[in-house]
């Protein structure tokens, strides 16, 4: 599992797209990625950072086997160019619903274990938001 933060060096294309293809590629041994990208806005201006935050699991053949490619769930956030969501604005629920059985497989989820990790991205933003 790979968990990403970009607030200065990134686009989203590059965090999208290429970053995305370089964690699911041939080799790797990656099964979920969740990223965020914080735009930050120039201090001597009145603040109006934006954020985005999405996720991904690697993609899989009909016979089950892992491929050497992503697709961001349904969760995510929508990718736009500009104008992304505030940073200053509450996501009333944004929650990544992460699919255990993907990090563990072959093997069973234990019993008594959830079927996914519940990662809550309101949380997330009201702390970035802190530290920014």
């Amino acid at each position: 599992m790979v968990f990403e933060i970009a607030v200065w060096n990134e686009s989203m294309p590059r965090l999208t797209q290429r970053d995305l293809d370089r964690y699911f590629a041939a080799g790797t041994g990656t099964r979920l990625w969740v990223g965020i990208k914080i735009f930050e806005d120039d201090r001597n201006n009145p603040p109006s950072h934006r954020w985005w935050a999405g996720w991904a699991t690697r993609d899989r053949a009909p016979n089950g086997a892992f491929l050497n490619s992503a697709t961001l769930h349904a969760e995510s956030m929508p990718i736009v160019q500009t104008h992304n969501q505030l940073l200053y604005l509450a996501t009333n629920p944004l929650i990544f619903h992460l699919d255990v059985a993907i990090l563990l497989n072959p093997m069973a989820i234990p019993n008594g274990y959830p079927q996914t990790l519940d990662l809550n991205m309101e949380e997330i933003r009201r702390l970035a938001l802190s530290i920014l």
